[in-house]
């Protein structure tokens, strides 16, 4: 769950990398001026990118059983706060959040489940 390591090994980058321990900024973001991320595709030149670290975000949510569901929980209440935080700051709409499952067909996660529980949450924290 070392989600910088990961992406540095990669050979990509985000703006804010997000794990159960901790949030890490890896781009400069300000209005006017935002560093290209390599995230998302074709969508690097207009995005934000928060990257939560795991995978198969649907089968570990839907199972609180999961050994990984506690890093899981952690990880999104950290997300939900940066990007209530981005949307505030940033005029971002809720129809503008995706998760790399809907923008790269070669991608799964973060899943449609998981992605529909985390915009009711953003909904309802920061309308």
């Amino acid at each position: 769950y070392d989600t910088l390591s990961i992406l540095d090994n990669r050979g990509l980058s985000c703006h804010i990398a997000i794990d159960q321990n901790e949030r890490i900024q890896m781009l400069d973001f300000f209005h006017g001026k935002v560093e290209r991320a390599a995230c998302t595709g074709g969508y690097n030149h207009k995005a934000l990118n928060i990257e939560i670290s795991g995978s198969d975000f649907d089968s570990i949510f839907n199972n609180p059983t999961d050994p990984n569901y506690s890093r899981l929980s952690l990880s999104t209440e950290t997300a939900l706060e940066t990007a209530c935080w981005m949307r505030r700051n940033y005029g971002i709409l809720l129809s503008q959040i995706y998760g790399h499952h809907e923008l790269d067909p070669n991608k799964h996660d973060p899943g449609p489940e998981y992605m529909n529980y985390f915009r009711e949450r953003l909904k309802a924290q920061c309308p």
